[in-house]
């Protein structure tokens, strides 16, 4: 997980300032020092809901995370999927090569979604052609574990990628251009092109809740268009680097009980820069969301 999000994670505060310089997009200056920024290799089976999204059958590296949340579903956020792109799911694995590979029948993303807006519900629901097993699910988050979110540690997980540093500035200049219109096609078209660079294994980083008026303030502070929702939380580690990157987009952050067990409580979407000391990631917060997840999943 190295810049993130997929492009569409950092990169979509861009469109909502109309500022220059932003995440997801590989501006000039964003850097990372590895995948999923300061993160380690994750243990084979630890994150079994984790899925990658690939842009069909022939793609090796895939561009958005997302997770197993039902037998049939699977959470992703709303700009990988935006304009009714619909993907192919890899799952069941820690390494790209030896993902299961399922088709997709429909994706919905919540009609709040605007890439535009200050506010809004970047979340998507993908209905997969077969199940999964039962066993590879995670428990999505609701009031009382939000309630005491900050006494728990939280994990975000992906397949993030980087973009080469080298990268000539007019292509770069370009891309930030057209992820402002398409995040998910502009990050599909720079990994196929060959100018991200994809771990071969799944990624972590331990991370910690950021105040939500903290938070707030410090987007603030970079103009009226950098606006924090209550239907988001920050997370990240302020001075460690570690954070979400281009290409952990959709993908889950979770939070472990004192019981041992894992509940969704986040789903990477944006942020300025990766690993940034100041301004955290910032993630659409499931609990909002589950209402409507609900509805979706049982009315298809």
């Amino acid at each position: 997980m190295s810049q993130h999000s997929t492009v569409g994670r950092k990169i979509i505060a861009a469109a909502f300032a109309a500022c220059t310089l932003v995440a997801l997009s590989a501006p000039a200056g964003a850097k990372s020092d590895g995948f999923i920024t300061q993160g380690i290799k994750s243990v084979d089976g630890a994150w079994p809901w984790q899925v990658r999204l690939f842009d069909g059958p022939d793609d090796p590296a895939g561009f958005c995370g997302g997770s197993l949340i039902d037998e049939r579903w699977v959470l992703t956020a709303a700009h990988c999927v935006e304009g009714g792109y619909i993907p192919m799911v890899g799952y069941g694995g820690n390494t790209l090569a030896g993902l299961k590979r399922v088709a997709v029948d429909s994706v919905t993303v919540h009609p709040d979604y605007s890439p535009e807006a200050a506010e809004y519900g970047d979340v998507a629901l993908l209905k997969l052609a077969e199940p999964v097993p039962a066993k590879l699910l995670v428990k999505l988050s609701d009031a009382s574990v939000d309630a005491a979110l900050a006494n728990y540690p939280m994990t975000v997980t992906g397949w993030g990628a980087t973009f080469d540093e080298n990268l000539d500035p007019t292509i770069n200049a370009l891309f930030n251009l057209a992820v402002r219109n398409n995040p998910g096609l502009a990050l599909r078209s720079a990994v196929k092109d060959g100018n991200m660079q994809v771990p071969e294994n799944l990624r972590e980083a331990s991370i910690d809740l950021i105040d939500h008026e903290f938070c707030k303030k410090r987007y603030g502070s970079l103009g009226e268009g950098w606006k924090i929702s209550n239907t988001e939380i920050c997370a990240g580690a302020p001075g460690t680097g570690k954070d979400s990157c281009y290409g952990d987009s959709g993908g889950p952050l979770v939070a472990q009980l004192p019981d041992g067990s894992f509940r969704q409580v986040g789903v990477v979407s944006w942020g300025y820069e990766c690993g940034h000391p100041v301004f955290p990631g910032v993630y659409a917060r499931v609990s909002s969301f589950v209402p409507w997840i609900k509805s979706v999943m049982q009315g298809n």
